[in-house]
């Protein structure tokens, strides 16, 4: 007897986000539900698989941590983040902490797809607003040199010294459909 796995991707893991969530790295596919409002007490690092973000029961905020100045999601090259809000909604709320890190960074190689979800209340600014590879002042909401697509995302409230709500750059592409850009 033989066993062949067509098109398996490897075994996925799942977690539950409630409450206080503090640094976390992600090197493999994970679904996380959030099953109550969080509050991000550190970074979020995707940098291999794909790390999926669903809304679970009801209408979710995950919000960042008062001493949190870090991008609260950092997708690294050939990593992938999908936030589905579905049926209920996510929120992603910066709390307009000032100088802070943007909502979402997807670096060269890196995927990020969002929809039914809204980014608010972030503000970037730097005193150089030139990017590097680690600190830009562009993207307020969303910082990305990859491949981004939003669907009946809103964007309310988000600063940066260029590109409050999103920020494009270095042959990154994106995809934007439905929502507002407030």
């Amino acid at each position: 007897a033989s066993l062949m796995l067509v098109g398996w991707a490897g075994v996925s893991n799942a977690e539950n986000w409630s409450g206080s969530v503090g640094n976390k790295t992600y090197s493999s596919n994970t679904t996380v539900n959030v099953t109550g409002n969080t509050t991000l007490t550190g970074a979020v690092k995707v940098t291999g698989g794909t790390l999926t973000i669903n809304a679970s029961g009801a209408n979710r905020t995950i919000s960042r941590g008062s001493s949190n100045t870090n991008a609260l999601f950092t997708i690294s090259n050939g990593a992938r983040l999908v936030i589905n809000g579905g049926t209920y909604k996510i929120t992603i709320d910066g709390i307009s902490k000032a100088n802070c890190g943007s909502a979402i960074v997807v670096n060269v190689g890196g995927t990020a797809t969002l929809t039914d979800v809204t980014i608010q209340n972030n503000f970037k600014k730097k005193a150089n607003p030139r990017p590097t590879s680690s600190d830009h002042s562009e993207g307020g909401a969303i910082f990305s040199r990859g491949t981004l697509t939003c669907t009946n995302c809103n964007f309310i409230n988000n600063r940066a010294d260029f590109g409050g709500a999103i920020a494009v750059y270095n042959k990154g592409n994106a995809t934007i459909t439905g929502g507002n850009i407030n």
